[in-house]
């Protein structure tokens, strides 16, 4: 690792850089566990008790984390699939990767990326295999319906004759010791290789292993379902399967699917404020200039709106003068409006003291809404007091003089209606008629 990391820095600036790693997964012990839990919070904090008797560590000298396996069936029980790495081992890595000033906020397990990235491609089958390829070891990813449910690595001998007969036999002894826990008509469609160990897996290994399994057997081939999301220099071809881990960090990274990461409890990562120190500083520049502009936009906001008052004050003052010119000094003239439109209503009223006062528009109109346009009559004379209204007038006939009569006494304003006279004008043939109305 020291080596290919010497040669990396040596080759690139990493400085700034983004990195994210993953755990050599032959180094991490893997336990299938089902819990009466559904929670992921508490599920963490009963893992390390149920992993205790399971493994061959003190549990305090390990990291653990896990995977949960979705079930159709729902329920309280879930299954998990329990990763455990040793802290010293996982110390001497994180240290491997400083020293070349590297220190990632993330590191999952490898093979866990690429195994989560390749079942969510659309034409992945139900029910599959991924083979996890090193220089001798390989880690058996099994994926039953769309779930992943079991989690493996093997040594792969070097002076193994054929790798292809070598991996036949892990495949499976897996699938046997595995089958217990498989539905009895579970049938794998496809198995995938992957891994660095690819270099060194021929194609006539490829075609045994596909004969002897009679499953069809593939490269990955992540880099082909990119879709754009990585850019590769233009001099440099596609990467090969071997570098499939790498790809999927990234694309976890990215797309802000990271799952599984060891660096917890004693390893979780630490802020070093001096490390962004210049970042914190462009931000607090923003922070400042936005501030200003907040400040600068509440002062226009509060100019413009004493503008808007001044502006209404004038128009009240100018409304109040032309409504009321007898009142030339205008200290509240919402106060003094509202005492000037009471003075107004009290003289709408009949003059004196009475219960239910009557105004004199509503007399005038009851008259003229009682007499239709077909009577021919001019009234000359109106006199309104407390009690009475005296009408005065002339009409072409004393059936009209009655008819008015009549009309009248049935308005709810008035009690009475009294014809106090009628008699003819010789000059203008018409009919004069005084009449007197109780309120």
């Amino acid at each position: 690792l020291s080596a290919a990391l010497q040669t990396l820095t040596e080759q690139m600036d990493v400085s700034g850089a983004v990195c994210i790693a993953g755990f050599p997964p032959e180094q991490v012990s893997y336990r299938n566990l089902q819990l009466p839990f559904t929670g992921k919070k508490k599920i963490g904090q009963v893992l390390p008790f149920e992993l205790e008797p399971m493994l061959p560590y003190p549990i305090d000298d390990l990291i653990t984390d896990f995977h949960t396996i979705q079930k159709s069936d729902g329920g309280n029980l879930t299954d998990v699939i329990a990763m455990s790495v040793e802290k010293d081992a996982f110390a001497g890595y994180l240290a491997a990767l400083k020293s070349h000033g590297l220190d990632p906020n993330i590191v999952s397990i490898g093979g866990f990326p690429t195994i989560h990235f390749l079942n969510s491609l659309a034409d992945m089958p139900e029910n599959w295999l991924l083979a996890d390829l090193g220089d001798d070891r390989c880690t058996l990813f099994l994926v039953v319906s769309g779930e992943i449910r079991l989690v493996r690595p093997f040594p792969i001998p070097r002076s193994a004759d054929s790798k292809a007969q070598s991996l036949f036999g892990i495949i499976r002894q897996t699938l046997t010791a595995f089958s217990e826990n498989l539905p009895d008509d579970v049938q794998f469609e496809k198995i995938l290789l992957t891994g660095s160990g690819l270099t060194r897996f021929a194609e006539e290994d490829r075609l045994a292993l596909e004969t002897m399994l009679e499953i069809p057997v593939k490269q990955s081939e992540i880099s082909q379902h990119l879709d754009g999301r990585v850019r590769f220099s233009a001099e440099k071809a596609a990467p090969s399967a071997a570098v499939d881990h790498a790809l999927t960090l990234a694309l976890a990274q990215i797309e802000g699917r990271n799952g599984l990461n060891l660096r917890k409890g004693p390893f979780a990562t630490r802020k070093n404020w001096a490390e962004h120190r210049q970042n914190l500083i462009t931000l607090g520049g923003f922070a400042l200039v936005i501030l200003v502009l907040f400040f600068i936009n509440i002062f226009i906001d509060v100019s413009t709106t004493e503008r808007r008052l001044e502006n209404l004050d004038r128009q009240i003052h100018q409304v109040f003068r032309s409504t009321f010119p007898d009142i030339q000094r205008i200290v509240d003239p919402h106060h003094q409006m509202e005492v000037a439109l009471n003075e107004i209503k009290q003289t709408a009223f009949m003059p004196g003291d009475t219960e239910n006062p009557v105004r004199i528009i509503d007399v005038l109109n009851d008259i003229s809404q009682r007499i239709p346009d077909t009577v021919d009559v001019e009234l000359t004379r109106l006199v309104i007091d407390n009690e009475t209204v005296l009408v005065s007038g002339n009409t072409d006939n004393f059936n009209a003089v009655d008819d008015i009569q009549s009309r009248l006494e049935d308005s709810p304003l008035f009690t009475k209606v009294t014809i106090s006279s009628t008699n003819r004008d010789q000059n203008e043939n018409r009919i004069r008629f005084k009449m007197k109305v109780d309120l």
